[in-house]
């Protein structure tokens, strides 16, 4: 077993670890995280914490032990976008209507903060920024997430925060005469080039899509 494999010592610092007697009885406790059994004197606090790997691949919210180094560090990352879901477990979304749902939602909001970018809509992209809380990652790339945006995937949140993102900044993109006349130039200049094709057709179309055009 795991506390014969850890020559009965704790994987954090070293101490004896005694297995006698019932839970109580015992003198650690295991850390989920690490897969490791800890100390209760000086590495496991019984702290609970939800797990990224268990999160990705078992689709797994419920908090599992860790030990105290595990969750600080689990808190220090908790709103760093540093998952990428299309690496770690490209299937997940593919199984998960919710994820497939935010995906969309994420895309067409990348969409159209290219178009305020590009329209140097300011407003446009400030009220983006501002309706997100900062979190510009869900636009400027789909498939990364934190763990505080996962825990809202599953809450319904997230989708709660970029449908009304998507339909305050969509309808202010409608009424800025910068932003069609943006599509206007850039589709007049396409033309004149030759490379209609460059303005991609999709692009073209849901830009019009979304000015209402």
């Amino acid at each position: 077993e795991q506390l014969e494999l850890q020559g009965h010592r704790c994987a954090g610092c070293g101490s004896q670890l005694t297995g006698y007697g019932l839970l109580f009885g015992k003198n650690y406790l295991p850390c989920r995280y690490l897969d490791k059994l800890m100390c209760r004197q000086y590495c496991h606090n019984d702290d609970h914490r939800v797990i990224p790997r268990r999160v990705l691949h078992h689709y797994d919210y419920v908090p599992h032990r860790v030990c105290r180094a595990a969750a600080a560090f689990l808190d220090e990352i908790h709103h760093c976008p540093c998952l990428d879901i299309s690496k770690i477990a490209p299937d997940l979304i593919a199984k998960t209507q919710a994820l497939r749902h935010i995906r969309s939602l994420r895309l067409q909001l990348s969409y159209l903060h290219d178009l305020v970018a590009r329209a140097k809509f300011r407003q446009g992209t400030g009220l983006l920024r501002k309706s997100l809380a900062g979190r510009v990652h869900l636009v400027l790339d789909t498939e990364l997430y934190s763990m505080h945006d996962l825990q809202q995937v599953l809450s319904g949140e997230l989708a709660d925060v970029l449908s009304d993102s998507l339909d305050r900044l969509s309808e202010m993109a409608r009424q800025s005469p910068q932003c069609r006349k943006w599509l206007t130039d850039a589709e007049r200049g396409a033309r004149i080039s030759g490379e209609l094709t460059r303005l991609r057709v999709e692009e073209k179309l849901l830009y019009r899509s979304l000015l209402g055009l």
